[in-house]
């Protein structure tokens, strides 16, 4: 792959991110917080892969622990990084128990707090690496 072809690869993955955070922010979180716990986290998880790719290449991780683990690996130079990695992995979580689990159902207040993570997520890795924001 060409320097071209990874950035080109790390901006579409970018403005996925982007497009589940306008989705997240849309979605009224007391009549859906699963759905938009959903949105928020894939928001994130897309957000980091862009980052990876950026830095890696598109070809270097193909699973959600993966894209945790080596994004956890760049940012963690900074504490504002690993607090974005810790965020990311607990919206994995709550993202699995809304998309899977029977009990507890996510609740507005979580999903609300996972949102405005996202919103922030999406703020630090514009900042930190360079990406646009919409």
């Amino acid at each position: 792959m060409t320097r071209d072809t990874d950035e080109h690869a790390a901006a579409a993955r970018w403005r996925s991110a982007c497009a589940h955070l306008r989705e997240a922010v849309t979605i009224n979180v007391e009549a859906a917080p699963a759905a938009a716990i959903h949105s928020a986290y894939y928001a994130m998880f897309r957000a980091a892969l862009a980052v990876i790719v950026r830095r890696d290449g598109p070809d270097t991780t193909k699973t959600h622990r993966g894209v945790h683990a080596r994004y956890g690996l760049l940012v963690m130079p900074s504490e504002a990084g690993r607090g974005q990695a810790r965020a990311l992995k607990s919206a994995a979580r709550e993202r699995m128990a809304g998309d899977y689990g029977d009990e507890p159902r996510p609740t507005p207040e979580n999903a609300a707090i996972i949102v405005e993570r996202a919103q922030d997520f999406l703020r630090f890795n514009a900042t930190t690496f360079g990406f646009p924001l919409d």
